[in-house]
């Protein structure tokens, strides 16, 4: 009988007022008054529009970088297309899909390598492109009403790549005269500081750019507001140029003490550079000798700078009604930051129809937003001037199109205004200084190919003096000269053969220390290039493929597994499908799952093929796959021929789980006699590395295949006493791990996918979804057979990934997955992604400090570059160092108790924590109805880790408890410390050989601030 004494209130069930926010299915419909229902909508709005005039005195960044989480998520919608036109779209024509992906897959430093190759404003540049009218404009996701926001992307890999203090690595000084040529640059604008770099980087060492100025950056530092990109960002880029040798000589103006384009040349210039922009603001008659309060946006907005950024004089002191003429992007600027000075009302007439405005989409959405007006079809036709001031603006509305009718010609429109903005743009009024250069139409004429002046080939021209109209035209003006300049020069200079082409440009990409790690590996008696390959799969169907392969930066190969002619396959059709687990189409899958046999292609073929493949890379690795029956004189025959053609290696296939003949694959795979023979059977007749490759699928066989003529003994109970026969019967390495077994889609109508002929059957997984399976699999063989060399395989799609393999034991990495789910050009990522790693563990900070990848919370874009001598450790220090690490639950320390600490500054108010913690949990976490913040509680937290496994923002770190951990038997008052557990401590004891820990001690307050703020796990 029951005893009733335990029976207590609530003992049994929940806390039904902590639950009350938690999820339930609705019984009924929801019967609520509409009064309630504004109510509550206005209570939960987030997306309301920020008025203007509250911005009042604010200079803080409009866009502040993404949190990695959402940077992370918004580069994982990237289609990653062919011939991406996102790219072609960006004027500076940088690889926009090669840098979403690295960030996807947490490569900041690869994401901003490729960015700086093309772009060496790029930080700049993510915070002031109109990306809708160029790389955002083109995505393929428009096609879907939301493309990828390109430029916070951006952003945040450029700033965390300045956090890494990375110093960039000069060209060697070269033995041509031709590099040591004088070159001068005129303005340190955009375009100006792009030239520079892009010739500091083919190797010029004489590269000098002249400022009127005290300070670099050209309208970026002087006319933008702090508020749209801060005075650091323009400075750290400034110091990339500076870093490459450029110097810039500020207070130095063309025109002034002397200086002109003749004396220039004069003094040995053998080619310059004219980034001088249009300093002048273009204006109409009736503004001449206007009232004080009628001001030009250059200079409206050159006094916010300085003063913002620079603390440079004062903030103009604006009220009431400003009126902004002009309706481009610059006016949209003077715009919000009138409101910023005070305004409480701003207007913006322009002459277009509102529709035709010339501002961005970006820059029109931002003006409603902070409720702008708007007022198109408007010329200012006369000021109205009252004790000094303009008191308002007689505007004069035409018909932009006069088809339309919408206004009566000549009609008038008074505006009330207390401040008038001109932003009608800019123009060189005097161009005297660029004697005996000539301008039409207010520009420098040049040729657009080049960037050539058309009336003196030693210069050149680029930016708002050339005719471009945004920063990133005058970065990608810069680039454009530069090489264009080099060939000049190399051809008039006594430049060495071959001179450069032209018409095929070769510019230099950003080349840091990190660039120069050495990632190649020694194994077997090989040398790999890189600890990157094709796995025996679909990547290597051809041998066209891996040529493509090699040629694209691919470490080593292994063919597609071959078998004697006798035993040619067909392939079934459709054989290779996506993992269901994944419930989306396109790119980032957790897997595949194929039923794909072996190679298509003859014995012949592959031999003639390898003997081009060495001889064509001869520094790759060619692995030869091979597989036979069970017989003897099968494998030795075929292995012996594969040897002889060239191949680096052979690859014992002893692991395909569906190729069902004659012992087979896996089917004598799972025997470890079988794999001990086979192994010593081709080591017997080849003097090259042989490999085995071991199967992850132990069952037994003879239950799958009752009618095998070849009868196995008992399979293996794990794959490591495979890896033990292996070694047994002379493996030089094996690989690890194949797919796994598996039947990955179930339709309604009780049929399978792949779908042949009505039948389907148990296919291979691969892909992300069996990562965990293939580390721990090769972290046991690494455990067992410590001195065996293994070749990774089964779910890398990232050098983050690849090194986690490495840390469990793998020397190289094979790959198919992330081909098949992308493309052969995601080398490239894990290539660098490895280099950065390697680099990382010789810099104490970027080991100690950071995440991996992801910036330490005190990093700075500001600090010094880290310049101290490093010694890089090799990839082979690296592997295996988690198995040291890997225990049984047994064995852990209960002293090291966690509990979950919440960051509410990132919450999103999801509750996605507390449901979990509610329906999966220990319901310590309670959830305000107000505010629908999570409230967390030491006390009853279990350290689970399950809500921050689940928050979708980061949110959530565990930190150490600070409070005694009480473990819960579900009756009162048997609540106790885990010290005085002594019935667990004995068991424990007796398990594990190890005695109890110290008793856990209450916090201070400071220590429990302290892991409070200690960074997530």
């Amino acid at each position: 009988m029951a005893d009733s004494s335990f029976r207590a209130p609530h003992l049994f069930d929940d806390d039904v007022e902590a639950m009350r926010q938690n999820p339930v299915p609705r019984p009924h419909a929801i019967v609520r008054p509409t009064v309630q229902a504004e109510a509550e909508a206005a209570h939960w709005k987030l997306n309301g529009d920020i008025e203007g005039c509250k911005t009042r005195g604010c200079f803080d960044l409009v866009k502040p970088t993404l949190s990695e989480y959402d940077a992370f998520d918004e580069a994982m919608r990237c289609l990653g297309c062919a011939d991406a036109p996102c790219g072609h779209s960006c004027p500076a024509h940088i690889d926009v899909r090669a840098f979403v992906r690295a960030v996807s897959r947490h490569n900041y430093y690869e994401a901003a390598h490729v960015i700086y190759s093309d772009n060496p404003l790029g930080w700049t540049c993510s915070l002031l492109c109109s990306t809708s009218h160029q790389c955002r404009g083109g995505c393929n996701l428009n096609r879907l009403g939301k493309p990828i926001d390109i430029a916070s992307i951006q952003q945040i890999a450029c700033e965390n790549f300045q956090k890494m203090r990375i110093p960039q690595v000069r060209p060697p000084v070269s033995t041509n005269p031709a590099f040591a040529q004088k070159i001068t640059l005129i303005g340190a604008g955009p375009a100006s500081l792009s030239c520079a770099t892009y010739l500091a980087r083919l190797g010029y060492t004489d590269v000098t750019i002249l400022e009127k100025d005290a300070t670099a950056g050209g309208i970026v530092s002087s006319e933008i507001p702090s508020f749209r990109i801060p005075n650091e960002v323009v400075q750290a880029e400034v110091r990339m140029v500076q870093e490459l040798g450029v110097k810039i000589e500020y207070h130095k103006a063309l025109g002034q003490e002397g200086r002109t384009l003749t004396s220039l040349k004069e003094a040995g210039s053998k080619a310059i550079f004219l980034g001088v922009g249009l300093p002048e603001p273009f204006s109409l008659p009736v503004f001449q000798n206007a009232p004080a309060n009628v001001m030009t946006s250059k200079s409206f907005l050159r006094s916010v700078s300085f003063a913002s950024k620079f603390s440079q004089g004062t903030l103009p002191q604006l009220h009431g009604h400003v009126l902004i003429l002009g309706g481009g992007d610059v006016a949209f600027d003077s715009a919000k930051t009138a409101f910023r000075c005070g305004a409480d009302r701003v207007t913006l007439a322009f002459r277009e129809d509102i529709p035709q405005m010339p501002a961005s989409w970006e820059e029109h959405y931002e003006g409603l937003r902070m409720k702008c007006d708007f007022l198109g079809n408007a010329l200012p036709k006369s000021l109205v001037v009252a004790d000094g001031k303009c008191t308002a603006v007689v505007m004069e509305m035409h018909n932009w199109q006069r088809q339309q009718g919408l206004y009566t010609e000549a009609e008038t429109l008074t505006l009330n205004c207390s401040h008038v903005i001109v932003a009608f743009g800019a123009q060189l009024r005097d161009a005297a200084f660029l004697e005996p250069l000539t301008l039409a139409r207010g520009r420098l004429p040049v040729n657009n190919q080049t960037m050539q002046s058309t009336q003196d080939p030693m210069i050149f021209a680029g930016g708002d003096l050339a005719g471009s109209h945004s920063i990133v035209e005058a970065v990608n003006d810069g680039k454009t000269a530069a090489w264009n300049m080099h060939c000049m020069l190399q051809r008039l200079g006594g430049g060495v053969a071959p001179l450069p082409d032209p018409s095929n440009p070769t510019m230099p990409r950003l080349h840091t220390v990190v660039d120069d790690v050495d990632v190649s590996v020694d194994l077997m008696g090989l040398h790999f290039p890189n600890p990157f390959g094709l796995s025996s799969a679909p990547p290597v169907t051809s041998v066209g493929m891996i040529k493509r392969a090699f040629a694209e930066g691919w470490g080593f190969a292994v063919t597609k597994t071959l078998c004697p002619d006798e035993m040619m396959v067909t392939n079934v059709s459709p054989r290779i499908v996506r993992d269901s687990t994944s419930n989306h189409h396109g790119p980032n899958q957790a897997g595949f799952m194929n039923i794909e046999l072996l190679t298509e292609k003859s014995e012949l073929y592959w031999v003639e093929g390898i003997r081009e493949l060495k001889r064509d890379y001869p520094s790759h690795i060619v692995i030869c796959s091979i597989m036979a029956p069970y017989e003897e004189k099968a494998w030795k025959r075929l292995a012996i021929r594969m040897a002889e053609c060239g191949s680096d290696a052979l690859e014992l296939n002893l692991s395909c789980p569906h190729t069902g003949q004659k012992g087979t694959g896996m089917l004598a795979g799972q025997s470890p006699v079988a794999v001990r023979e086979i192994t010593r059977w081709v080591r017997d007749v080849v003097s090259i590395p042989v490999i085995t490759k071991l199967t992850p699928n132990i069952t037994a066989p003879l239950r799958l295949l009752p009618d095998l003529t070849v009868r196995l003994v008992p399979p293996a109970t794990d794959i490591s006493e495979l890896a033990q026969a292996a070694m047994e019967g002379g493996a030089h390495a094996v690989t690890a791990i194949n797919t796994v077994q598996s039947l990955v889609t179930v339709n309604p109508d009780a049929t399978g996918w792949p779908n042949v002929g009505g039948l389907t059957a148990y296919g291979g997984l691969s892909g992300n979804a069996i990562r965990p399976i293939a580390y721990k699999c090769i972290s046991m063989i690494s455990r067992r057979c410590p001195s065996l060399p293994i070749l990774g395989c089964g779910g890398i799609d990232s050098a983050e990934t690849a090194i986690g393999m490495v840390h469990t034991g793998a020397s190289v990495i094979q790959i198919t997955s992330a081909i098949q789910d992308h493309c052969y050009a995601i080398v490239s990522e894990l290539v660098a992604g490895t280099k950065y790693y390697l680099y990382s563990q010789a810099r104490e900070d970027l080991r100690t400090q950071w995440n991996g990848q992801t910036p330490a919370r005190e990093a700075s874009a500001q600090g010094p570059l880290f310049t101290a001598p490093l010694t890089i450790p090799k990839l082979a220090t690296q592997v295996a160092r988690v198995v040291p690490r890997i225990s049984i639950v047994p064995k852990m320390p209960l002293q090291e108790q966690k509990c979950a600490h919440l960051n509410p500054d990132t919450c999103l108010h999801c509750g996605k924590c507390y449901m979990s913690c509610n329906d999966t949990g220990y319901q310590s976490i309670r959830f305000n109805p107000d505010t629908h913040l999570p409230e967390f509680h030491d006390e009853t937290c279990m350290g689970c880790a399950l809500c921050f496994s689940v928050c979708p923002s980061g949110s959530i770190s565990m930190v150490p408890k600070p409070v005694p951990h009480l473990v819960s038997r579900g009756i009162p008052n048997h609540a106790v410390p885990y010290p005085f557990l002594a019935k667990e401590d004995v068991l424990r004891e007796k398990m594990t050989g190890v005695k109890a820990p110290a008793p856990l001690m209450p916090r201070t307050g400071e220590e429990h601030t302290a892991a409070s703020h200690a960074p997530a796990h």
